[in-house]
Protein backbone atom coordinates (compact mmCIF):
# COMPACT_ATOMS: atom_id res chain seq x y z
CA UNK A 1 0.00 0.00 0.00
CA UNK A 2 2.91 2.60 0.85
CA UNK A 3 4.74 1.75 -2.66
CA UNK A 4 1.57 2.43 -4.02
CA UNK A 5 0.87 5.69 -2.72
CA UNK A 6 4.76 6.83 -3.40
CA UNK A 7 3.84 6.05 -7.07
CA UNK A 8 0.68 7.83 -7.03
CA UNK A 9 2.45 10.73 -5.72
CA UNK A 10 5.44 10.50 -8.22
CA UNK A 11 3.17 10.79 -10.60
CA UNK A 12 1.46 13.50 -9.57
CA UNK A 13 5.05 15.55 -9.28
CA UNK A 14 5.31 13.97 -13.03
CA UNK A 15 2.11 15.58 -14.09
CA UNK A 16 2.52 18.78 -11.98
CA UNK A 17 5.69 19.05 -14.04
CA UNK A 18 4.02 18.60 -17.53
CA UNK A 19 1.48 21.64 -16.93
CA UNK A 20 4.52 23.64 -16.19
CA UNK A 21 6.30 23.03 -19.09
CA UNK A 22 3.01 23.00 -21.32
CA UNK A 23 2.42 26.72 -19.60
CA UNK A 24 5.81 27.97 -21.59
CA UNK A 25 5.23 25.94 -24.99
CA UNK A 26 1.71 27.05 -24.98
CA UNK A 27 2.60 30.88 -24.28
CA UNK A 28 5.40 30.32 -27.10
CA UNK A 29 3.20 29.31 -29.23
CA UNK A 30 0.70 31.34 -28.47
CA UNK A 31 2.90 34.72 -29.74
CA UNK A 32 4.22 32.53 -32.40
CA UNK A 33 0.62 32.54 -33.50
CA UNK A 34 -0.27 36.15 -33.00
CA UNK A 35 2.81 37.14 -35.23
CA UNK A 36 1.30 35.07 -37.95
CA UNK A 37 -2.09 36.51 -37.66
CA UNK A 38 -0.50 39.99 -37.27
CA UNK A 39 1.41 39.63 -40.64
CA UNK A 40 -1.23 38.18 -42.17
CA UNK A 41 -3.93 41.15 -41.39
CA UNK A 42 -1.01 43.67 -42.37
CA UNK A 43 -0.39 41.52 -45.64
CA UNK A 44 -4.37 40.99 -46.37
CA UNK A 45 -5.71 44.50 -45.01
CA UNK A 46 -4.89 46.77 -47.56
CA UNK A 47 -5.17 44.44 -50.51
CA UNK A 48 -8.78 42.68 -49.37
CA UNK A 49 -12.06 44.55 -49.04
CA UNK A 50 -13.25 41.89 -46.38
CA UNK A 51 -13.68 43.32 -42.67
CA UNK A 52 -11.26 42.02 -39.86
CA UNK A 53 -13.34 39.62 -38.79
CA UNK A 54 -13.63 37.63 -42.10
CA UNK A 55 -9.44 38.08 -42.23
CA UNK A 56 -9.19 36.73 -38.63
CA UNK A 57 -11.31 33.67 -39.06
CA UNK A 58 -9.35 33.47 -42.71
CA UNK A 59 -6.21 33.66 -40.71
CA UNK A 60 -6.96 30.64 -38.29
CA UNK A 61 -6.79 28.06 -40.83
CA UNK A 62 -2.25 27.87 -40.00
CA UNK A 63 -3.17 28.69 -35.98
CA UNK A 64 -2.34 25.57 -33.36
CA UNK A 65 -5.63 24.50 -31.81
CA UNK A 66 -4.72 25.71 -28.80
CA UNK A 67 -4.12 29.60 -29.81
CA UNK A 68 -7.76 29.22 -31.66
CA UNK A 69 -9.11 28.05 -28.52
CA UNK A 70 -7.37 30.87 -26.65
CA UNK A 71 -8.63 33.59 -28.80
CA UNK A 72 -12.09 32.06 -29.30
CA UNK A 73 -12.52 32.06 -25.78
CA UNK A 74 -11.01 36.28 -25.12
CA UNK A 75 -14.22 36.42 -28.00
CA UNK A 76 -16.37 34.93 -25.44
CA UNK A 77 -15.13 36.18 -22.16
CA UNK A 78 -13.92 39.34 -23.78
CA UNK A 79 -10.51 39.31 -21.97
CA UNK A 80 -7.48 37.39 -21.45
CA UNK A 81 -6.63 36.08 -17.85
CA UNK A 82 -3.52 34.79 -17.75
CA UNK A 83 0.22 36.60 -17.76
CA UNK A 84 1.06 38.40 -21.02
CA UNK A 85 -2.99 38.67 -21.45
CA UNK A 86 -2.48 42.50 -21.31
CA UNK A 87 -1.31 42.79 -24.39
CA UNK A 88 -3.75 40.54 -26.70
CA UNK A 89 -6.66 42.23 -25.18
CA UNK A 90 -4.98 45.98 -26.42
CA UNK A 91 -4.32 44.00 -29.71
CA UNK A 92 -7.89 43.03 -30.70
CA UNK A 93 -9.47 46.09 -28.84
CA UNK A 94 -7.39 48.15 -31.27
CA UNK A 95 -8.38 46.40 -34.20
CA UNK A 96 -10.95 47.94 -37.02
CA UNK A 97 -10.59 51.40 -35.35
CA UNK A 98 -9.60 53.16 -38.01
CA UNK A 99 -8.76 53.73 -41.65
CA UNK A 100 -6.20 51.37 -43.50
CA UNK A 101 -2.84 53.44 -43.02
CA UNK A 102 -3.77 53.47 -38.72
CA UNK A 103 -4.22 49.69 -39.33
CA UNK A 104 -1.12 49.19 -40.66
CA UNK A 105 0.69 51.16 -38.44
CA UNK A 106 -1.03 49.85 -35.62
CA UNK A 107 0.05 46.44 -36.60
CA UNK A 108 3.40 47.01 -37.16
CA UNK A 109 3.57 48.22 -33.66
CA UNK A 110 1.60 44.88 -32.37
CA UNK A 111 3.96 43.14 -34.67
CA UNK A 112 6.93 44.38 -32.85
CA UNK A 113 5.56 43.44 -29.78
CA UNK A 114 4.28 40.18 -30.43
CA UNK A 115 8.27 39.23 -31.73
CA UNK A 116 9.59 40.41 -28.26
CA UNK A 117 7.58 38.48 -26.50
CA UNK A 118 8.09 35.20 -29.11
CA UNK A 119 12.13 35.90 -28.32
CA UNK A 120 11.33 36.03 -24.51
CA UNK A 121 9.12 33.34 -24.63
CA UNK A 122 11.77 31.31 -26.79
CA UNK A 123 14.32 31.89 -24.15
CA UNK A 124 12.14 30.96 -21.18
CA UNK A 125 11.46 28.11 -22.70
CA UNK A 126 14.73 27.03 -22.86
CA UNK A 127 16.15 27.92 -19.77
CA UNK A 128 12.93 27.80 -17.30
CA UNK A 129 10.23 25.53 -18.19
CA UNK A 130 13.26 22.94 -18.58
CA UNK A 131 14.61 24.15 -15.00
CA UNK A 132 11.49 23.74 -13.55
CA UNK A 133 10.96 20.67 -14.74
CA UNK A 134 13.85 18.65 -14.01
CA UNK A 135 13.69 20.16 -10.82
CA UNK A 136 10.10 19.15 -9.97
CA UNK A 137 10.30 16.06 -11.00
CA UNK A 138 14.14 15.83 -8.68
CA UNK A 139 11.74 16.85 -5.59
CA UNK A 140 9.04 14.43 -6.19
CA UNK A 141 12.09 11.53 -6.27
CA UNK A 142 13.44 13.23 -3.09
CA UNK A 143 9.93 13.20 -1.55
CA UNK A 144 9.48 9.52 -2.71
CA UNK A 145 13.07 8.68 -1.20
CA UNK A 146 12.30 10.47 2.34
CA UNK A 147 9.29 8.17 2.73
CA UNK A 148 11.00 5.36 1.99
Amino acid sequence: MKFFLMILLFCLFILVAICTYLYFLFRKKLFADMVYIGKYLKNNIAFNKNNINELLSNSFENVSQSSKFIIKNHARVGKFCYKGGDILNDFFGSLGHGDVGFECNNLDYYLKIFDENLQKSSLEMKSKALLYFKLIIGLGLAVCIILI
